[in-house]
């Protein structure tokens, strides 16, 4: 059991230490101070991001070397995190002027670790950027009309690679790499509303 200040803001998110392969916890609380704790139940650090997390958190390996870092959105940055609490270098990737990220998804076309982040704003915009924070060409943004129901994520496709988008009012966008969309798409489901996507 472990006893913090403040009251928690955030689910628990279950992470890996790459030192000992045990299972790790970040929370952040209602001053937006996130705190890494240890499988022992030890607070080992804190650090306020001035920004409450607005996506799911992801354990990447940025460095190609078998360590673990953070990657999460907050409001306006895209952040990445080691486990020592410490920034690496190119974060945070700052919003463009106004936007406000929702989501935030990894994406590793072809399983080398040159990843791509892809983020979505409240608005339904989609952005990738590359690992050193620069905005790829056709997402500055690839701009829907109604705000996501989940993360936009990518799948590959007999050899081709598709970035899949589901908007909250039913609208299901599959697009290639440069954000154009493929034949059929945008199909348009007729609902009022929809919570998630699952493909088989």
């Amino acid at each position: 059991t472990t006893t913090l200040p403040r009251k928690l803001t955030t689910r628990p998110f279950i992470v890996k230490n790459h030192n000992t392969n045990k299972s790790e916890v970040l929370v952040q609380d209602e001053a937006n101070v996130l705190r890494l704790i240890s499988s022992d139940a030890e607070v080992l650090w804190a650090d306020s991001l001035k920004e409450p997390i607005s996506s799911t958190l992801h354990q990447i390996d940025y460095f190609k070397n078998r360590k673990l870092q953070y990657l999460f959105a907050t409001t306006t940055k895209i952040h990445l995190i080691d486990r020592n609490g410490v920034t690496v270098e190119n974060f945070p990737i700052r919003a463009p002027k106004g936007v406000e990220f929702e989501h935030l998804a990894v994406v590793d076309y072809d399983n080398t670790k040159n990843y791509r982040f892809l983020a979505s704003d409240k608005k339904g915009n989609l952005y990738i950027y590359d690992k050193e924070g620069n905005n790829l060409e056709g997402w500055t943004p690839r701009g829907l009309d109604s705000p996501l129901a989940a993360p936009a994520f990518h799948i590959r496709v007999k050899g081709g690679d598709c970035i899949v988008a589901l908007q909250k009012n039913g609208v299901l966008n599959v697009m290639n790499r440069r954000g154009q969309m493929y034949p059929g798409f945008p199909v348009e489901m007729k609902v009022d509303a929809v919570a998630g996507l699952f493909v088989e």
